[in-house]
């Protein structure tokens, strides 16, 4: 069973070395390095309050940033968000020792969750458009494909597919985990 909670700032040390370790794993089973937050964003995400781990076992398996913001400050062109209650998630990771056993599920319908009790309508994400195996993960569970966008990281430009999930197109139960 997977325990999910929010990170007390307390814990920034534990965080940091988690967040090292979870970098290093994952880009060495990968062909090329992934996008990751640098320490001083993942420090004030922390401070911000914004960051869930997953825990199995007394052991964090997972982190993810959980932001509600007003939609005013987020533009896709040619898109215009139907609500101003948003919440975004971003930066996911999962140990790949835990790839496949429904770690990010179970993560992503906790957002979900924390999403709508915080009063939003529409949960954004932002999927590196080279990454079809998670947008398959998130299309299956409700989100849709609105737009694309380029970030910055690095001075490398990346290009993203934007999703989100709109909570009044979808029933109740279709997020509980």
């Amino acid at each position: 069973m997977l325990e999910i909670k929010r990170v007390r700032q307390d814990e920034e040390d534990k965080i940091h070395y988690f967040y090292h370790c979870l970098i290093e794993k994952i880009n060495t089973k990968g062909k090329e390095p992934k996008v990751f937050l640098g320490d001083q964003a993942l420090s004030k995400e922390i401070r911000k309050g914004n960051i869930y781990v997953g825990i199995s076992l007394n052991r964090i398996i997972s982190i993810m940033i959980l932001e509600h913001a007003d939609s005013r400050s987020f533009h896709v062109k040619n898109f215009e968000m139907s609500s101003q209650n948003v919440s975004t998630l971003y930066a996911m990771g999962v140990d790949p020792d835990y790839s496949g056993h429904g770690v990010a599920n179970q993560m992503i319908s906790f957002a979900i969750e924390q999403s709508r009790i915080n009063g939003s309508d529409i949960l954004r994400l932002d999927v590196l458009k080279d990454n079809a195996k998670d947008l398959d993960v998130y299309q299956n569970l409700g989100f849709q494909p609105i737009g694309s966008a380029k970030i910055i990281k690095d001075e490398q430009i990346l290009d993203c597919d934007i999703l989100n999930v709109n909570f009044r197109d979808f029933e109740e139960s279709l997020f509980m985990y």
